[in-house]
């Protein structure tokens, strides 16, 4: 706008200076520098003097929010009559020809944070300006620049106002928000040297008929939160400077003549705009209080849309990583698409046509119950379905019943009578990692535009989340039926003989988890010996119920044709499991049943790191043959394994179990092992099925962390 002189400040580096570094006023501090500014100017007798004091206040007034005066430089310009200037200007100014009625322009005051720029006199470059003619002040870059950005003709700054009557609204308010903006600020040397980011100026018409300008620059961005405030302090500098209109203008210069009526209409005028202002301002700042309310409000609203939709989808993302059924994994996915989207019901179709009638099965449906969607028939792959069941992409569209796709469904042409109504439309695929898809989220709203991009980036999301757990459920499903048909053939019911009765029992640790390591096994020898042994393979999958399985066959077959005491029969067991690279975490324990010397029954036995054997006596006493066991296999060289021989008297049962009969998360094994005791002897007198059935019932209670197998043998009472 304005031409300031070039020069170093007074030691001050821009560069320095903080990036966050922005203007520390409001609305309430602009009116406070406003009454300041019509206190600036007291005591001064000269217009060079209230133009002094006023660019040093306004210079100094406004500080940033780290302290520091918000304007590096502060200039105040002013026409002035050949008549009213010092002889020093007129020695710099004159013209070859009469200089009578010429104008110039004058810089007036400054104030910078160099010294040479506190001073008119000192500052560098001209101090004033001829302006000759219109053609002179046109090719004038500072007068032409004020001339464009005051709105003023450039006849007025070499004539005067038309006819010399002041229009006495003339004051105009100037922000350019980028300094560096060559349109508008010419000189961008300066700028570029100082660092210069806004320019905020004043000026207008003067009832003399001169015209005055006032510019303030600054290192820090102004926006447009100032616009609204400039046009308040204008009218206040222009009235602070209006009792010196009639004084001189230069001290010892000639007193100005002033019609005192038109003085006083335009101190009228003046204060009428102040007033005028400040209602304009007020009322601009309250309609941008209101838009402010107004967006916190809508910002909170979307704040409190994006926590629950966060919410949804943390809780979703943890629904479909752990759960393995198929039906609620597509229902909490269409159940979340719908939250998420905003649409007003959704649904989940298979990607595997009906061959009867080639339509897609419904799988799941939020929004709207399910006899809402029976009575039509279901859709088929049409040119608008296609391309969600074939994973060609993402159908999004704001109005459905739009799209030329729509309504070539026969027997109807569009939606069925009485189908919920649907114009905004999305269908995303539920396409797996390997491309296989596994159906399609269908969503819908009865208004139109409703689905927008953020939307569709959201459903998608979703639908890869569903895409990967059903994965893992047609995994997990596929696994649990091999390993149940697996398990179900092994762990049979256990032969029947006349010394003894047997009873047996599985529980599996979770709802979903019915397969694991935990086995039992009963058989008869060549002999006639019985064989009874429980163990424990660490894991509730595929893997652990196939090394079950082995370590199971390797068991029965090595007892089977070696024979033995029981410590053997385990030791080459190991041994074999180690050929076949059962790596996985094992125990067990195995008891061999043979008739005593004496007639009764006797159990030799080994345990390889197992729970102990618990022996509930004829007489109701619980009794935990608690002996020092063999480590698990895998870890024990097979000579050191040990055997140990118990009577079974008559009327006794004898309780093999695994470890998730006794040890829970927050159980340890020896309060689990006291429990089985009293537990033990609070059923001694039921039959050995509910005898089983009771004992699992009170220890489970309070430990489902795995699974647990037992076999009960009881023998008859003499």
């Amino acid at each position: 706008m304005t031409n300031p002189p070039a020069g170093t400040l007074d030691g001050a580096d821009p560069d320095a200076a903080p990036t966050d570094e922005r203007a520390a006023w409001g609305l309430s501090d602009v009116v406070t520098y406003c009454t300041g500014v019509r206190g600036a100017t007291a005591g001064a007798t000269t217009m060079e003097e209230a133009a002094a004091q006023m660019v040093r206040y306004l210079r100094r007034a406004f500080r940033t929010t780290h302290g520091r005066s918000a304007f590096v430089l502060g200039r105040f310009f002013n026409t002035a009559p050949w008549e009213d200037l010092p002889d020093d200007l007129r020695e710099i100014l004159r013209p070859a020809g009469d200089p009578a009625g010429m104008r110039s322009l004058v810089l007036l005051a400054s104030d910078g944070e160099d010294p040479a720029w506190c001073d008119r006199r000192r500052s560098p470059g001209l101090p004033a300006s001829r302006l000759e003619s219109v053609e002179h002040a046109s090719e004038h870059p500072l007068a032409a620049a004020l001339s464009r950005e005051l709105g003023l003709d450039i006849e007025t700054f070499v004539h005067g106002p038309a006819g010399g009557q002041p229009h006495h609204h003339d004051v105009k308010a100037i922000h350019i928000p980028d300094a560096t903006d060559p349109a508008r600020v010419p000189h961008q040397e300066f700028v570029a040297e100082h660092a210069i980011r806004s320019i905020v100026g004043f000026g207008g018409v003067q009832p003399s008929g001169n015209i005055f300008a006032l510019s303030l620059y600054a290192r820090i961005p102004l926006g447009a939160d100032m616009s609204a405030m400039l046009p308040i302090i204008a009218v206040s500098v222009k009235l602070a400077l209006l009792p010196f209109v009639t004084e001189p203008m230069f001290v010892g210069g000639r007193s100005r003549k002033v019609d005192p009526l038109k003085s006083a209409q335009a101190g009228i005028a003046i204060r009428e705009q102040l007033i005028a202002v400040h209602e304009s301002t007020v009322a601009e700042q309250a309609r941008r209080l209101e838009d402010t309310v107004q967006l916190l409000h809508r910002q909170e609203q979307q704040l409190r849309r994006d926590s629950a939709i966060i919410d949804t989808l943390h809780r979703v993302g943890t629904v479909l990583g752990a759960d393995l059924d198929l039906d609620r994994v597509v229902q909490e996915a269409v159940d979340a698409a719908v939250d998420v989207t905003g649409g007003a019901f959704g649904a989940f179709f298979h990607d595997e046509a009906d061959p009867t009638s080639g339509s897609y099965r419904l799988f799941a449906l939020a929004g709207a119950p399910r006899a809402a969607f029976e009575q039509f028939p279901m859709p088929r792959n049409t040119d608008l379905f296609a391309p969600t069941f074939g994973a060609s992409g993402v159908v999004r569209s704001a109005d459905i019943t739009a799209d030329p796709r729509y309504g070539r469904n026969e027997p109807y042409a569009g939606m069925p009578a009485d189908h919920l109504p649907v114009r905004s439309y999305l269908a995303v695929p539920v396409t797996s990692a390997t491309g296989v898809v596994h159906g399609g989220i269908f969503l819908g709203h009865p208004d139109a535009g409703v689905f927008d991009e953020r939307a569709e980036q959201l459903a998608v999301g979703i639908a890869a989340q569903a895409a990967a757990a059903l994965d893992n459920a047609n995994l997990y499903t596929g696994q649990r039926r091999v390993a149940r048909a697996l398990q179900a053939n092994l762990l049979t019911p256990p032969p029947s003989t006349s010394a003894f009765q047997l009873a047996v029992r599985y529980v599996p640790a979770f709802q979903h988890a019915e397969i694991g390591g935990d086995w039992y096994d009963s058989f008869v020898l060549p002999d006639g010996d019985t064989i009874v042994v429980v163990g424990d393979v660490v894991g509730h999958d595929l893997t652990a119920a196939a090394c079950m399985a082995q370590l199971r066959n390797v068991v029965r077959a090595i007892a089977v044709d070696r024979g033995g005491a029981p410590s053997d029969i385990v030791r080459h067991a190991d041994e074999v499991a180690s050929q076949l690279r059962i790596t996985n975490f094992a125990t067990l324990i195995l008891g061999r049943v043979e008739h005593g010397p004496a007639g009764g029954l006797l159990l030799r036995w080994t345990n390889a790191g197992h729970p102990p054997p618990l022996l509930l006596h004829a007489d109701g006493h619980a009794e935990l043959l608690r002996r020092t066991p063999n480590l698990p296999l895998g870890i024990l060289p097979g000579d050191l394994r040990r055997d140990h021989t118990d009577a079974l008297p008559a009327g006794s049962t004898l309780l093999l179990y695994t470890d998730g009969l006794v040890e829970g998360r927050h159980t340890a094994v020896s309060e689990g092992l006291e429990q089985l005791t009293r537990v033990a002897e609070a059923h001694a007198g039921a039959a050995l099925d509910d005898f089983c059935d009771r004992v699992v019932a009170d220890m489970a209670a309070t430990r489902t962390s795995d699974d647990i197998a037992l076999i009960a043998l009881r023998v008859p009472p003499d």
